[in-house]
């Protein structure tokens, strides 16, 4: 008779289980009888996520807290502690083994510089930055160099190149206001602020403006093309966002309106031997381009294609503001798509096809 009590028992706890493990109440007899792959990916879904790095097979995301996970697996993002006295941090890059990222308090009265090493959980603060005039507000990276800037008042910024020591070099002095965005082709350097472009030799310097733009525009993401720089910028008097070529001694090589909407984030991804250029918007997910060229800059309101099978279905990522894009391990690797308020959404392959899915 004992024995009996345990197995109906035995019976209710795994039928209650069962039942409880889902992501939307549904139970797991829904996810086995339609093929659903449940699982929690345990990000929120209306999160915005500032920036993405990769060190190893790590993975780490500034989305309010810093998340973790690792590479190429199906486990949970987790939250890495903040330093001691901070709250939020949307902003991190990485050099080498060491990860970057600029923390905030829910008030935004005080700013933090900090570093921590991969594999740890404790921040270190990276005081000398205190020396440095203005507040802290951007961090960037290319070419595994580290770039800051602060902001000194409402229009004037400094931008700061940081060796991973103790050494703070200002590398441009006359920025309006503080975002920015840095790229590099392995040597040479370039700086994207509100209307300029700047070039630099080295990621200490010296860096000259050599193409500027109409005072109400802005530029927001820039790439190396075609031996060419490819950048978004928007419009502030026609509303309009546009894609612009120039070469390396700043001029104009192409031109090309998109639409009534801001363009974001640039990257080229190859799937299957195919490239794409692809480009974050304001509200309508995001644009791609096959076989880009500095002659061939006419970004398309994806479809279902090689890149993505199921894009058409995905319509929280259609209607997102994609700001940014990550790219883990190149050619055909995993693809993330950062946005506002969207979540961290991944193209991945799957059973011979690329699809979306959000984290």
């Amino acid at each position: 008779m004992k024995v009996k009590y345990i197995s109906i028992l035995i019976f209710l706890i795994m039928f209650l289980l069962m039942f409880s493990c889902n992501e939307s109440d549904i139970g797991i007899f829904y996810g086995l009888k339609n093929e659903v792959k449940i699982r929690d990916r345990s990000l929120p879904n209306n999160v915005t996520v500032g920036s993405m790095t990769k060190i190893g097979i790590s993975l780490y995301i500034a989305a309010g807290n810093v998340y973790k996970k690792t590479s190429k697996t199906e486990e949970e993002w987790y939250v890495i502690p903040p330093p001691s006295g901070f709250d939020l941090s949307v902003c991190l890059v990485s050099k080498g083994t060491d990860l970057y990222a600029i923390y905030y308090t829910k008030n935004n009265a005080n700013k933090g510089f900090f570093r921590l090493i991969d594999g740890e959980n404790t921040w270190t603060a990276i005081n000398e930055i205190s020396s440095l005039p203005g507040t802290i507000e951007n961090l960037k990276s290319a070419n595994n160099e580290v770039f800051i800037s602060t902001r000194i008042s409402s229009n004037i910024a400094h931008l700061y190149h940081y060796d991973g020591t103790t050494n703070f070099t200002q590398i441009i002095s006359n920025m309006t206001g503080s975002p920015f965005d840095v790229i590099s082709n392995g040597t040479d350097y370039w700086v994207s602020n509100y209307n300029k472009i700047f070039h630099g030799n080295s990621p200490i310097g010296p860096f000259t403006s050599i193409r500027s733009l109409e005072e109400y525009c802005e530029i927001n993401a820039l790439i190396e093309l075609d031996n060419s720089i490819t950048f978004t910028y928007w419009h502030k008097r026609n509303l309009r966002g546009y894609i612009e070529v120039i070469d390396y001694a700043g001029n104009v090589v192409n031109n090309n309106s998109v639409g009534s909407f801001m363009l974001n984030g640039l990257k080229l991804f190859t799937v299957s031997g195919y490239e794409f250029l692809i480009c974050g918007t304001s509200g309508r997910g995001y644009y791609q381009l096959l076989n880009p060229s500095k002659t061939n800059i006419e970004l398309q309101r994806p479809r279902n294609n090689v890149l993505s099978q199921n894009y058409n279905s995905a319509i929280d990522l259609q209607n997102a503001v994609v700001l940014d894009f990550f790219i883990d391990d190149g050619d055909d690797g995993d693809l993330y798509a950062l946005t506002s308020t969207k979540g961290l959404w991944k193209n991945t392959e799957e059973g011979g096809f690329r699809t979306w899915s959000i984290e």
